[in-house]
């Protein structure tokens, strides 16, 4: 994946983050639910370690 896009959910080193920012090296976050509050610390990475994942807005598909 070339760029990431703000919102949608991704997989990273084993662990689901969330797109903060969209563009080549977005910001993400780590989503933990055993939280209270559900992300963890954003930080920045290259958008082509990130895998797309299925989500429910988009009927359980990966966004295209």
């Amino acid at each position: 994946m070339s760029e990431a896009r703000q919102g949608h959910k991704y997989l990273l080193d084993g662990m689901d983050v969330l797109a903060l920012s969209s563009g080549p090296r977005p910001r993400i976050a780590a989503i933990c639910r055993d939280k209270l509050w559900p992300l963890d610390d954003a930080v920045e990475v290259d958008a082509t370690e990130l895998v797309a994942l299925p989500m429910r807005y988009f009927h359980n598909q990966v966004p295209k």
